[in-house]
């Protein structure tokens, strides 16, 4: 069967979602209800390209007309006559009078979204609204992970478990196969919130793999809803235990009189610190901007030991002081390079120059699967200008990027409850969480 890549696009407005019906001169479904679509041209930079010159052509809207919200897991959906590759998203439309349909529609309208199974849509319609339109409360919990600038990697992917461990008591789910699907599209949303940290895909990909492996799981609802949050309880557990190993891990590298220098918040970092029976230990560390979870770090670790906070752009001159390096990890890549806060790179090269050693600190589940074998294949976080300066620049583009790549030969050692690791020991993690990530294509 020939595959065809299409986009889809729901419009919403008050709790609302338009339907759009397709008129006989379209080639495919004439007369049947559908949202925005068309196919991607070899042309289009990216599906996100193809959907905004879709919903101009048919619907007169401008990108300034419309509001986004999300986009969905691409879905494959086949009919007799060929396989779709689907690409999801949902846009507000603040004003919806100004929607003027082509030659594509004869008629639009404004519909509950539990109501689009009692019209005649084209193929897997509600399935793919389902994809891209939550629920108020679960859209809230998502956003809320998505706007977090103060937890670690770690912390958010328990955060992300507790909003998977409360739809699976919250949504009505007629059977375990309904349940897993409702529950891989939530997980599917959570790991793309933070694409560049990678406990929030593995972690919620250990729970799906489980419960998808369970053969016992189709025959009723209450015992998957108990296996996931068993599988969920397990995943924290050994979060804990594994921030115990590696302190004592970090232990055997310290002795007294010892100076770190550290970036960022690191929630692993700061517990190995703070934990240490070492004497004396004197911590240099970046504010980290432009948030500042330097700030956050310094002041945890000021209750026991003697710390000196400096701008990032100190860290040069400040470097020769220290004995170590000591990162958190966002994600470590197959090859053994760290993905972390930006400007970590940078301290790497000059601690290099003085033969200062780093060490990453982090669990395995921040390695990423074979998948993510080079960073090209890291969609790292941008935010916002406004944080770096909200005054005094006109016709000036802020950048804002969040995370950088530290290569494998700048890193001495991971530490993780695993032992440290040298950069080629990571390969064997990265082939286990491809196991786990094989959730994501089921």
């Amino acid at each position: 069967m020939n595959t065809r890549r299409v986009v889809t696009a729901f419009l919403a407005h008050s709790g609302k979602i338009l339907l759009l019906k397709r008129s006989s001169k379209v080639r495919t479904y004439p007369r049947r209800w559908a949202g925005i679509s068309g196919s991607i041209e070899q042309g289009d930079a990216s599906p996100d390209e193809r959907v905004l010159k879709e919903i101009e052509e048919e619907t007169g809207l401008f990108p300034e007309d419309i509001q986004f919200v999300r986009k969905g897991k691409p879905a494959k959906i086949a009919d007799e006559n060929r396989i779709w590759m689907v690409y999801p998203f949902l846009y507000n439309v603040p004003n919806p009078g100004k929607i003027r349909t082509n030659w594509e529609h004869t008629d639009k309208l404004w519909i509950e979204p539990g109501e689009i199974t009692a019209h005649n849509t084209v193929p897997n319609l509600a399935q793919t609204l389902d994809s891209v339109y939550l629920r108020k409360g679960l859209s809230n919990r998502i956003a809320d992970i998505e706007a977090d600038r103060t937890l670690g990697a770690s912390e958010l992917a328990l955060a992300a478990l507790y909003v998977l461990k409360r739809e699976t008591t919250e949504v009505r789910a007629k059977s375990p196969d309904a349940l897993l699907a409702h529950l891989s599209n939530v997980a599917w949303h959570l790991r793309s919130t933070r694409p560049s940290m990678a406990p929030l895909t593995n972690a919620t990909a250990f729970v799906l793999y489980h419960a998808m492996r369970e053969p016992i799981k189709r025959k009723r609802v209450s015992y998957l809803r108990a296996l996931i949050a068993e599988k969920i309880d397990e995943y924290e557990t050994n979060c804990r235990n594994a921030s115990k190993i590696i302190s004592h891990q970090t232990e055997s590298l310290l002795a007294d009189n010892t100076t770190i220098l550290t970036h960022s918040y690191s929630g692993t970092v700061v517990n190995a610190i703070a934990s240490s029976s070492r004497e004396n230990l004197h911590i240099i560390v970046t504010e980290s901007r432009p948030l500042y979870e330097g700030v956050k770090t310094a002041n945890r670790l000021s209750e026991k030991y003697d710390v000196t906070l400096i701008t990032d752009a100190q860290a040069g001159y400040f470097i020769g002081q220290a004995d170590f390096v000591l990162i958190g990890s966002d994600s470590v890549l197959p090859d053994g390079a760290v993905v972390n806060k930006v400007g970590t790179h940078l301290i790497a090269l000059a601690a290099e120059r003085q033969n200062v050693p780093v060490y990453a600190l982090c669990q395995t589940d921040k390695f990423r699967s074979l998948a993510h074998n080079n960073d090209t294949t890291i969609e790292f976080e941008e935010k916002d200008g406004s944080e770096v300066i909200s005054e005094g620049v006109r016709k000036v583009k802020v950048r804002n990027i969040y995370f950088d790549v530290t290569p494998a030969e700048l890193i001495r050692g991971i530490v993780t409850e695993r032992g440290i690791l040298t950069t080629n020991d990571v390969l064997p993690v990265a082939k286990e969480m491809a196991e786990y990530e094989s959730v994501w294509h089921m």
